[in-house]
């Protein structure tokens, strides 16, 4: 636990020190990627977080989603249980909690296993595990999760392999600005 700690320390300095051309250039990477994959346009839904200044940009790919009539959901924090509701516009959202943007109060997602979760965190490695912000939201979300799972990763971000936890719930794809790479779960 100590060592996620450092590493999400480490991880939130060395975000912030990225410059803005950097942050906006992986993230146009990231997006390209993630659109011309069969993850992407395959899915039925998509679960995504509302990015904050310094992560991935996932705005881009919401607008992208919602112009070609993709349903997309951001997720809403109730209590340790987080759930996705469904909106149609980004000015539709509202601060949450830790100030995050959310959909105001609306219908779940369907979720099924062709629906898409994109999932936030400061480090990933090549087995799907991450470093996330600690609260424990995604893992629990994820541990009954049917469908794709993917992080976005800026490249500086990706690691050979992270400290874990039992309750940890890897991702099946780590989305990098220039490939999709499965993670590798057999190691």
């Amino acid at each position: 636990m100590e060592l996620k700690a450092a590493l999400r320390q480490q991880g939130r300095l060395l975000r912030d020190k990225m410059s803005s051309e950097q942050r906006e250039s992986e993230s146009l990477g990231l997006y390209h990627t993630l659109m011309a994959s069969p993850l992407f346009t395959e899915a039925d839904c998509l679960l995504t977080y509302v990015s904050l200044p310094a992560e991935p940009d996932t705005r881009r790919l919401i607008t992208y989603a919602l112009a070609i009539g993709k349903p997309v959901a951001a997720p809403v924090i109730d209590g340790p249980v987080m759930h996705f509701v469904l909106f149609e516009n980004l000015s539709q959202l509202v601060p949450g909690p830790m100030g995050i943007l959310q959909p105001p109060a609306g219908a779940e997602a369907v979720i099924t296993p062709k629906t898409l979760c994109l999932v936030p965190g400061y480090w990933f490695d090549r087995q799907g595990f991450r470093v996330g912000y600690g609260g424990g939201y995604y893992d629990r979300f994820l541990s009954g999760f049917p469908g794709q799972s993917a992080g976005l990763c800026f490249s500086d971000f990706l690691a050979e392999s992270l400290p874990r936890e039992p309750w940890d719930s890897p991702v099946k794809y780590i989305v990098l600005p220039d490939r999709l790479l499965p993670a590798d779960i057999t190691r």
